[in-house]
């Protein structure tokens, strides 16, 4: 990361994975010069995030109904 004068480096912890995906939608997203480690990342933060709602809405149902 550069910022001004100041240089910084970022160390960040991955893991190479393995994806099955449709030749075509690759394909796709290789001639768009999409990043498909940012846009998994991406795409797997917005549905952990659906999926933790999810489980506090089940876990507070009975309190949201009473409150309501």
């Amino acid at each position: 990361i550069f910022i001004g004068d100041l240089t910084m480096t970022v160390k960040r912890k991955t893991q190479k994975v393995t994806v099955a995906l449709e030749r075509d939608l690759l394909d796709r997203a290789h001639e768009a010069g999409i990043n498909m480690s940012a846009t998994l990342a991406a795409a797997l933060e917005a549905e952990l995030k659906k999926h933790a709602t999810l489980r506090w809405r089940e876990a507070n149902k009975d309190t949201v109904a009473n409150h309501n």
